[in-house]
This record gives structure tokens, C-alpha cells and sequence, in this order.
């Protein structure tokens, strides 16, 4: 995604302009003391903690019914009222029914979070992870390995344990756009031989230079590399100059979908008492991050895309 440069014969009018903000962001600072406003909350979220720090997943499935550790968007649709693991079952499923057209023996799970998805797949599976805790709740599931889908390293591995005789699938359900370069992952697929089946995110076209801006400050807080943000059509031409042959599928709703599930869920939390076991700033984080999804409809499309050799 490229940004505009501000025109450097405007440096008086543009450093006045900063100070300005940092004034108007003071004064924000004092109000959300005084009154906690969940709005400004967002706001300065997005300015001031630019590093993507996941929600806990006991926030996510917090419910009297489900034990599941559950970590993705989720596939919401508006006339159900699904739960959160039923939402990311369906976004395994949407995968799922995209791998079931390709041959092969089995599927590689990158980024495979805590493990649910590993007890979905009709294939044998093994589960990639870069988080060691994850790791080992994954393991729970099913196989799981500490790695990192990016260095060819660990699909040698994969590969040596299974047998080259077995042809692979690798899945990565919502977790692509977060990876420090969804290139040379792909790229490493390829050289080994892997169709691939991802959910991911694109940017949508027409947007003008603020609106760009305001993207790379969702972009930071959402841990998405500049880099990994691509049109639809930018996305295709990447995948088919590697040599890919690309089908890619919209999925509406997820953004909203999870929005709502997202206001729902912190009250559950706040009923079930975590803010009083010390994760009310999580629950603030969670409130916080059902608005601000709400507001990606306009700027994102969420895909499912398959790229076969």
C-alpha cells in the first residue's frame, strides 16, 4: 500500500498543524480521565499503542457452555445468532470446502492459534505456530509444531516427518495479512509444492490520501504490515506472477459480524466478573475493537482466496 508524502514546500503550515494535534491530544488525554469514554478510548488506542497485542482468548469464548480457545474474525451470518465458536467453525469451513477440490493428503495449519481448527479438517493435520503457550494448547487438538510458516525450514520439516510421498495442503485461516511478509510465505508454498487456501484481507479501491492515512493507523493497531495491505487485483497479480492459478471469494460480514459479537461479548465478561480478575483493560480493548471494526466495512473486503500450481 503506498502513502503520499506531504509536499515539503508546506513545512511551516504542516509542523504548525502537529503541534496543534498534540495539543488537541492532551487535551483528550485529561478528558478520558475524567470521563471514559470508550470513542476516545479507540481513538487513542490507535495513536498510542500501535503494537498489535492480542486479546486473550478467554475474553473471546468467555461463555457457561464453551471451553474452546477459539483466535479468528469468524463467518457471520446476519439471520443467526451463532456463537462464537460456531463463527469460526464456519471460517474453517469456508477453507475446508476449498480444499476439498485439491488432491492432497494432508493439510498444514499455519497459524493455527490455540488448535481448534486442527479437529475440523477431514484430512490428517498439523498445526504451525510462532507462539510456544499457543503451541502447546494447540497439542491439545492434535499435532502442532513451533515455527514459522515463512522459513522454508519448517516445511522441510513437515515434509521429512510425513513422508515426500504425501502432498500437502497448507490452510491459514485469518492469520495471512499478519505475517511480516505474505510473499515469501507463498513463494515458500510454491517452491514446495503446496495449493494454498487462505482468509485474508484486501484493501478496497478509491480510497484518497487521508483515508489511506487513517488505514495505516488501523493497519499498525491491527498488526498488518504495510506491505500486506493489497487491493483485490494487486493481491491476484502477486499470486499469478508466482504462477498460481487464484480463485478468490468474498465473504460479507465479517468485519460487522464480529463488531457485534465483540459489544456482546465484553458485557458477558464484565456479568462473569473477569474485570475483576484483573483484565478490564482487556475488556475496554475488546469494546474498543468492536467499534472500530465496525468502521472496516467501508475500508476492507474479506476473502477467501485459493491459489493452486
Amino acid at each position: 500500500m503506498l502513502f503520499t508524502r506531504p509536499n515539503p514546500d508546506h513545512h511551516l503550515p504542516f509542523f504548525f498543524g502537529a503541534a496543534c494535534g498534540i495539543l488537541t491530544l492532551s487535551a483528550a488525554q485529561t478528558i478520558l480521565k475524567q470521563n471514559e469514554n470508550i470513542y476516545l478510548q479507540m481513538f487513542l488506542n490507535l495513536l498510542f499503542k500501535p503494537r498489535y497485542i492480542p486479546l486473550p482468548s478467554i475474553l473471546l469464548n468467555c461463555s457457561p457452555s464453551q471451553t474452546p480457545r477459539w483466535i479468528n474474525l469468524g463467518c457471520w451470518h446476519p439471520s443467526s445468532n451463532a456463537s462464537y465458536a460456531d463463527a469460526c467453525t464456519s471460517m474453517v469451513n469456508l477453507v475446508k470446502a476449498q480444499l476439498s477440490k485439491i488432491n492432497h493428503d494432508y493439510v498444514i495449519d499455519v497459524g493455527c492459534g490455540n488448535g481448534d481448527s486442527l479437529r475440523c479438517w477431514d484430512k490428517p493435520s498439523v498445526g504451525v505456530n510462532i507462539t510456544p503457550r499457543e503451541v502447546e494448547l494447540a497439542k491439545i487438538n492434535g499435532d502442532c509444531i513451533l515455527g514459522d510458516a515463512e522459513d522454508k525450514d519448517c516445511f522441510r520439516g513437515i515434509i521429512e516427518a510425513r513422508g515426500r510421498d504425501n502432498r500437502a495442503a497448507v490452510a491459514a485461516v485469518d492469520c495471512a495479512y499478519h505475517f511480516s511478509s505474505r510473499s515469501n510465505f507463498f513463494k515458500n508454498c510454491k517452491d514446495f509444492g503446496f495449493d494454498v487456501v487462505v482468509t485474508d484481507v484486501v484493501l478496497k479501491d478509491g480510497h484518497g490520501w487521508l483515508r489511506r492515512k487513517l488505514i495505516e493507523m488501523a493497519c499498525k493497531i491491527a498488526g498488518i504490515p504495510r506491505r500486506n495491505v493489497l487491493t483485490k487485483r494487486e493481491y491476484r497479480e502477486v499470486l499469478e506472477n508466482m504462477g498460481y492459478r487464484v480463485d478468490i471469494q468474498s465473504v460479507p460480514g465479517v468485519f460487522s459480524g464480529f463488531s457485534n459479537f465483540a459489544k456482546r461479548q465484553a458485557d458477558i465478561c464484565e456479568a462473569n466478573g473477569l474485570r475483576f480478575e484483573g483484565l478490564g483493560a482487556q475488556i475496554d480493548d475488546l469494546k474498543s475493537k468492536g467499534i472500530f471494526l465496525a468502521g472496516c466495512e467501508g475500508a476492507f473486503e474479506y476473502l477467501v482466496i485459493t491459489a493452486k500450481i
